[in-house]
């Protein structure tokens, strides 16, 4: 159990405004800044079961973001939404686009970040399952 200070709901939106700043542009540096040493991201979909994909720290995060750079097309984010109980950020959005076979996308999603003094711990992702044949 941890013995950090929650996070306030104004500290949250900052943090999650840094982080989604630094993913979209790919920036190591301001990932950095948001995530924990022991940071780990479980994708929505991939080999690792049962949690899809796991990457670990920036190097993982960064990988994973030049892949879809190169085989994702006419990405967006919409809807986005953030709410806190002080250790978990959730954020819920939508995204859509277009994968290197040509199908598109278009899916709400729910990421989960527990949170530890003042940095993201794990990005945990949940797509809903739509069929792109």
């Amino acid at each position: 159990m941890s013995t950090a200070e929650p996070l306030a709901s104004e500290a949250a939106d900052e943090l999650m405004s840094r982080f989604s700043s630094a993913f979209v542009s790919a920036d190591a540096e301001g990932l950095a800044q948001c995530l924990a040493q022991d940071f780990v991201w479980h994708l929505h979909e991939g080999p690792d079961s049962p949690h899809g994909r796991t990457v670990a720290g920036i190097e993982g995060m960064l990988q994973v973001l030049m892949d879809r750079k190169e085989n994702w097309q006419d990405v967006r984010y919409s809807d986005v939404s953030v709410s806190t109980d002080g250790s978990l950020i959730i954020q819920t959005f939508r995204v859509s686009g277009r994968d290197s076979q040509g199908r598109t996308f278009d899916v709400r999603a729910v990421d989960l970040y527990p949170v530890e003094g003042g940095r993201i711990k794990a990005k945990d992702s949940y797509w809903k399952n739509v069929d792109r044949t």
